[in-house]
């Protein structure tokens, strides 16, 4: 069974919850409900470059918000013209990261992360590619586009705290994060990849 097809049995059984909570900050549980969020998708490419297999992430540009500058997966809030989430995944991809998506294969959903300082419940869905893709980034959106190994990720000396600054005069101590490719992710993104990281760790 090569790997896509483990990863889409794998998720038949989501680490869920138990997942994300390795990366929640020390002062904060995730405890609070959602109160009619707004829902949005992020899309998780994966692809295989000489025999290893890579997922990709961007920088988000700076701007006056929450997630200034932060690393993310492309995506973003559902538009009234999206059908379904995966339609949104799909559509903020293209528009974020120019990814043709034409060929694209589908592997499945995980576990969507709510993000209370925004109110935001975010839906990830897993694509799989069969040749590494040429991207493009969107000018207003995406400062950069990342490439990270899957092996890096399941790599244990990649796994830190931080103290993250959240705004001006406001700093969070110890954040749990991931150190990918020199860049620091934490918040929703590191409790995404913590899910991936954990379906990896059974293949």
């Amino acid at each position: 069974m090569d790997f896509i097809q483990s990863l889409f049995k794998e998720l038949e059984d989501l680490p869920g919850i138990s997942a994300h909570k390795k990366f929640y900050p020390l002062r904060f549980t995730q405890t609070e409900k959602p109160i009619n969020p707004k829902l949005s998708a992020v899309a998780i490419h994966l692809f295989n470059k000489n025999k290893e297999w890579y997922f990709i992430v961007i920088e988000r540009s700076e701007y006056d918000g929450h997630h200034s500058k932060q690393i993310a997966f492309p995506g973003g809030k559902m538009d009234p013209s999206d059908s379904t989430l995966e339609e949104t995944a799909r559509r903020e991809s293209i528009e974020e990261i120019n990814i043709k998506m034409d060929h694209a294969k589908i592997v499945g959903k995980i576990t969507p992360v709510y993000i209370p300082i925004s109110n935001f419940e975010v839906h990830p869905y897993i694509f799989a590619h069969s040749d590494e893709p040429t991207l493009k980034a969107s000018i207003d959106e995406v400062n950069e586009i990342v490439f990270i190994k899957c092996s890096d990720l399941l790599d244990d000396k990649n796994l830190k705290y931080t103290d993250i600054e959240i705004t001006k005069g406001s700093t969070m101590k110890k954040v749990p994060c991931f150190t990918l490719e020199n860049k620091i992710i934490w918040g929703a993104t590191a409790l995404i990849l913590s899910e991936i990281k954990e379906l990896l760790k059974r293949l």
